[in-house]
């Protein structure tokens, strides 16, 4: 249970080893306990890392049967100083994505009748505030993925690759948003985004985008850029 790992002798060594493992793939924030407190004060809301106790032989070849481990589990959603909900390991993503702190991820893409395995070694992500006569009504976010090609099962063109990846970044940020809108809670720090963008206009939306959400649009754009590190079919 999750209650064994934390009690064991080697608990800070499981978890030091949870660090580790989210350092080195880069797919999903690792709050510390400064950043909790700073965003609880900032607005009201803030993520922490969920585990989830698995049998070590999951991830360690040489575990005993009855040996237990720490494995990411997405992230834990905060709202005044309360736990509202939770993103799997997809949402996650998305946050990374939209706050800039995306490492060097993997994902598996579905292409046609094959599947893919691209690797992540940039991204960019732009917000935009969507503004009319009545004010802000939206947000947009610009998101520019660089990535390279590592397995492929069967032949691909390197355009369904592109869409694929582009399709499958947008919809993990999608899931991160409509969270947001969902809880009404502002866990990317997106009103302190805006705020910095523009001081003067958008004043105290650091503060106060949380209750502004639910009545939000959102549109995301992403294009991806794809090396070939071997052949691809072309569309040519």
């Amino acid at each position: 249970s999750a209650e064994s790992l934390v009690t064991r002798s080697d608990a800070e060594s499981v978890f030091r080893s949870v660090e580790r493992d989210l350092n080195k793939r880069g797919d999903c924030p690792l709050p510390c306990v400064s950043d909790i407190i700073s965003s609880l004060d900032l607005n009201g809301c803030a993520l922490a890392l969920r585990v989830r106790a698995a049998p070590a032989g999951e991830v360690i070849t040489d575990a005993k049967p009855d040996e237990l481990t720490a494995i990411p589990d997405g992230l834990q959603i905060l709202k005044n100083a309360r736990s509202v909900g939770y993103l799997d390991s997809k949402g996650a993503f998305g946050v990374s994505v939209i706050t800039g702190s995306l490492g060097p991820a993997v994902l598996m893409l579905e292409v046609g009748n094959g599947r893919a395995s691209v690797s992540i070694d940039g991204c960019e992500c732009e917000l935009r505030p969507l503004t009319g006569a009545e004010g802000l009504f939206g947000l947009a976010f610009d998101i520019k993925i660089r990535a390279a090609v590592r397995e492929l099962d069967g032949a691909a063109q390197e355009s369904a690759l592109s869409s694929a990846l582009e399709n499958e970044v947008a919809s993990r940020c999608r899931t991160a948003l409509d969270k947001s809108r969902e809880l009404a809670c502002d866990f990317m720090r997106l009103g302190a985004m805006l705020e910095q963008k523009s001081p003067h206009e958008y004043a105290g939306l650091g503060a106060g985008l949380s209750s502004r959400l639910p009545a939000l649009e959102f549109g995301i754009n992403v294009s991806a850029e794809l090396r070939r590190s071997f052949d691809i079919d072309d569309d040519e």
